[in-house]
C-alpha cells in the first residue's frame, strides 16, 4: 500500500500492522477494563462520575455500544474532550439552557411554587379537599408535599398535582373541576398558572438531563478514544480508517506527481466501484490520485490517463460507516469541471437485468411521492428504472404491518431472557 511505500512522509511507523476485528474487539475490552477500574478506584473523579452517571439508567452493554462509536467518531470527539467546559457550553447552547443551569436549581424553583408558594399549600390542599373525588385526588398530592421532608419526596408528591405518571401535563377534564374553578376562582388561575410553569420547568430539566448525560458520555468517549489512539501507537497499528486518514493526509501534504514518481510507472487509470458507499475520507484518497490527471502536470506522451467512477445513490447502504451519497454528487461535479465538456462522459444505466417490469414499476411508484424519495437521491427525483427482461412476470405483494402482541411476564427464571415466542412478529413474517 502507499503507507508502506511513504512511511516518512505519512508519518507512520515503517513496520506498522494493520488492526483487524478481532485485534480491535481484544483492545477494547482491555481498554473498558481499564476504564471500570480507574473510575471504580476514584468515583468522585470526573470518570468515575461520568460512569456513574451514565450506569444510572444504562446496561453495561449499551454502554460497551457508546464506546465502540466513539472510537469510530474520534477525529470529532478527541477534540471536544481536551476542552471540558467548552464542550458544556457547547451543548448547552444547543439545547438552548444557560451554562450555568443545574438540574438540583430547577427542582428547587419547582418546590419555590412560582405562583403558589410552599407556605400556601397546606391551605390550598384543603380547598381542594372539598370538591369532588378528582379534586381531592390533587389535595392529598398537595398536602403530601407540604409534608414531606425530604426533597425529593415533596418534588415527587408536588409534581403529581400537575402531571401523570408518565411525566405529561394533566388533562383539563383531570386538573380542578368546574364546581372548584367556580368555588375558588382565584385559587383556580394561581393553580393553573403554576401548572405551566411547572411544565416549562420540566421541559428545562429534561433539557439539563440530556446535557449531563451528554456530557457524561462524552466524558468517558474521551478518554476510551484516547487510551484506544495510544494502545495502538505502542503497538505499532494502524486500523482501517488510520489507513484511509492517513493516505488522504498523505496525499494532501505530498503532491501527486512526487506519488506517482516513487511509483516506478506511476497511476494511469483508477477505477471506483459502488460509489455510492464511498466515504468523504476515501474520496480524498482517490481526488490525491487523480489531482494531476487533468492538469496536464502528470501527462506521459501516448498514455490517456482516467478516472472510472460506477455507482447508485438509492443503494446506498453504508451510512453506518461513512459513507455520505452526497459526496458522490460533489466528486462528480468537481470531475466534470476539471475534464471538461470533451473529456467527461456522464453514462446512465437505467437498465435492470434481474427485476422484471412489474417490480420496478412498483418499486419506481413508491418513491415518485416527495417525501419517500428524501434522502435516496442528492437532487431531485430518483430516475424510472427500466428492464432488460420486458416480458417477465411479476408480483408484487403488500403485506399489512404485524403488531406484537401483549407479552405476559415470565414465569419461569430459567428460560432465556431473549427468548422469542412463537407470535413474534419476526417468527409470523417467517411463517407467511
Amino acid at each position: 500500500g502507499l503507507l508502506h511505500r511513504f512511511p516518512f512522509e505519512a508519518g507512520v511507523a515503517a513496520g506498522f500492522r494493520e488492526l483487524d476485528e478481532a485485534g480491535r474487539a481484544d483492545l477494547m475490552a482491555r481498554i473498558r477494563a481499564e476504564l471500570v477500574v480507574e473510575a471504580t478506584q476514584a468515583p468522585h473523579g470526573a470518570l468515575g462520575r461520568a460512569l456513574a452517571h451514565l450506569m444510572e439508567d444504562r446496561s453495561d452493554a449499551s454502554v460497551d455500544a457508546l464506546l465502540e462509536a466513539a472510537v469510530d467518531l474520534r477525529a470529532q470527539i478527541l477534540p471536544l474532550a481536551q476542552d471540558p467546559a467548552g464542550r458544556r457550553a457547547r451543548l448547552a447552547r444547543v439545547l438552548g439552557l444557560p451554562d450555568v443551569l443545574s438540574r438540583e436549581a430547577i427542582e428547587q424553583s419547582i418546590l419555590a411554587g412560582a405562583h403558589l408558594p410552599r407556605s400556601e399549600w397546606p391551605a390550598a390542599a384543603a380547598e381542594l379537599m372539598a370538591g369532588t373525588a378528582s379534586d381531592q385526588e390533587l389535595g392529598r398530592a398537595l398536602a403530601e408535599a407540604a409534608a414531606a421532608r425530604d426533597p425529593a419526596e415533596a418534588l415527587a408528591a408536588y409534581l403529581s398535582v400537575f402531571l401523570t405518571a408518565a411525566g405529561k401535563p394533566r388533562a383539563a377534564s383531570r386538573f380542578l373541576t368546574k364546581g372548584t374553578r367556580g368555588r375558588v376562582p382565584a385559587l383556580a388561575a394561581r393553580l393553573d398558572a403554576e401548572k405551566e410553569h411547572v411544565c416549562a420547568r420540566m421541559d428545562d430539566l429534561r433539557s439539563v438531563v440530556i446535557l449531563e448525560r451528554s456530557a457524561a458520555a462524552l466524558t468517558l468517549a474521551g478518554a476510551c478514544c484516547a487510551r484506544y489512539e495510544a494502545a495502538k501507537a505502542e503497538r505499532g497499528l494502524l486500523d482501517f480508517d488510520d489507513l484511509i486518514a492517513r493516505t488522504a493526509d498523505l496525499l494532501n501534504r505530498v503532491p501527486a506527481s512526487f506519488v506517482h514518481l516513487k511509483l516506478d510507472r506511476g497511476i494511469d487509470h483508477v477505477l471506483v466501484d459502488e460509489a455510492q458507499d464511498t466515504s468523504p475520507a476515501q474520496w480524498d484518497v482517490v481526488q490525491g490520485l487523480v489531482s494531476d490527471f487533468f492538469a496536464g502536470e502528470g501527462a506521459r506522451e501516448g498514455v490517456t490517463r482516467t478516472l472510472f467512477v460506477v455507482g447508485d445513490e438509492k443503494q446506498s447502504i453504508f451510512s453506518f460507516q461513512g459513507a455520505d451519497p452526497r459526496a458522490f454528487g460533489a466528486m462528480h461535479g468537481r470531475v466534470a469541471r476539471a475534464a471538461g465538456a470533451e473529456a467527461f462522459r456522464d453514462v446512465s444505466l437505467p437498465h435492470s437485468f434481474r427485476s422484471a417490469p412489474g417490480v420496478l414499476e412498483a418499486v419506481d411508484r413508491i418513491f415518485a411521492r416527495a417525501s419517500a424519495h428524501v434522502g435516496l437521491v442528492a437532487d431531485g427525483a430518483p430516475p424510472p428504472h427500466a428492464a432488460i427482461r420486458a416480458e417477465a412476470p411479476a408480483l408484487v405483494e403488500i403485506w399489512p404491518t404485524v403488531q406484537p402482541a401483549p407479552r405476559a411476564p415470565m414465569d419461569d427464571w430459567r428460560r432465556p431472557l431473549d427468548e422469542v415466542p412463537a407470535d413474534d412478529p419476526v417468527n409470523i413474517l417467517a411463517r407467511r
